[in-house]
């Protein structure tokens, strides 16, 4: 009887040890397939793919919401929009959209434009305060992204629109990004992307030029609003000192939130909250740098 009793204990035991091997391969296997069906999601500075679209007009995105501790005075060109500063003579930040179209179907030569005084702003610099200053005459809305039509052109190389560049970034690392923003915007037919650019100042300044007094900034910033090659949005953002850029434009890539934080600006204001919270708190610097 004893023995019956063993052995009966010993079968329950052996049944509910194949139960619980049941019970942890089928855990195993579920686990499994939902490794397989949760997307990877990307570590570092990869940015996280968004299905979202950009609703309506991608020109309406061009904008910010300037830092309230700096002066400002907004002024629409052909092609552009100002935050231009008239205590510190040069712009708070310039803003654009750029479109396959456009680049692709140029009607005007770099060549045609000349720098010129904004006579209508109050605070606007001069030429004469550029002459023999060290600095560049920086395009912020370059003059490459304004072929496009003749009073773009004519409008760019207002002093409006400029700032002192030291001629290392101006001829090197910023004029590699203009170029990377062209090439995103090109992508497709239906390329594009909105470019924000600017003075860094709220890291101070101790250098001006000219009888005006205009500020030569310490860095300058630039964040991009663009579509991937399948079409969902995406958006990178870079601080470059206003000189000799060693590492190039990898090494000074971050979020559009980081320049946020570092400028006291507000990008691309008028997206939709949710899309905001997502795309400019990562970056793919690859995929920006190459369309893939």
């Amino acid at each position: 009887m004893a023995k019956r009793n063993y052995q009966s204990k010993m079968s329950r035991r052996r049944k509910r040890r194949n139960n619980m091997r049941q019970v942890i391969l089928v855990t195993c296997l579920l686990l499994i397939a939902l490794a397989f069906l949760i997307p990877e999601h990307a570590g570092g500075s990869k940015s996280t793919r968004s299905t979202s679209a950009i609703p309506g007009d991608w020109n309406n995105y061009a904008v910010a919401a300037t830092n309230s501790d700096l002066d400002e005075v907004m002024l629409n060109y052909t092609g552009f929009t100002v935050s231009f500063n008239p205590v510190t003579h040069i712009p708070n930040w310039v803003a654009w959209m750029l479109d396959a179209g456009r680049l692709a179907n140029p009607v005007v030569s770099r060549d045609s434009g000349a720098f010129a005084a904004d006579r209508g702003v109050s605070g606007c610099a001069s030429v004469a305060d550029y002459r023999q200053s060290g600095y560049d005459r920086g395009h912020m809305a370059p003059a490459a992204d304004m072929k496009w039509d003749a009073q773009a052109m004519k409008d760019c190389f207002l002093l409006t629109n400029i700032a002192p560049q030291a001629t290392s970034l101006n001829t090197g690392a910023w004029n590699k990004l203009e170029q990377a923003c062209r090439n995103i915007a090109s992508i497709d037919s239906l390329g594009m992307a909105v470019v924000i650019c600017g003075p860094v100042m709220t890291q101070g300044y101790s250098t001006t030029i000219g009888d005006t007094g205009v500020v030569v900034p310490p860095s300058f910033f630039k964040v991009v609003l663009y579509r991937r090659a399948d079409g969902t949005p995406a958006t990178i953002g870079f601080i470059m000192n206003n000189g000799k850029v060693d590492g190039g434009m990898q090494k000074c890539a971050m979020t559009v939130d980081q320049v946020e934080a570092i400028t006291g600006h507000d990008f691309f204001s008028t997206l939709p909250d949710s899309l905001q919270t997502t795309i400019e708190s990562t970056f793919d610097f690859h995929n920006f740098s190459t369309g893939r």
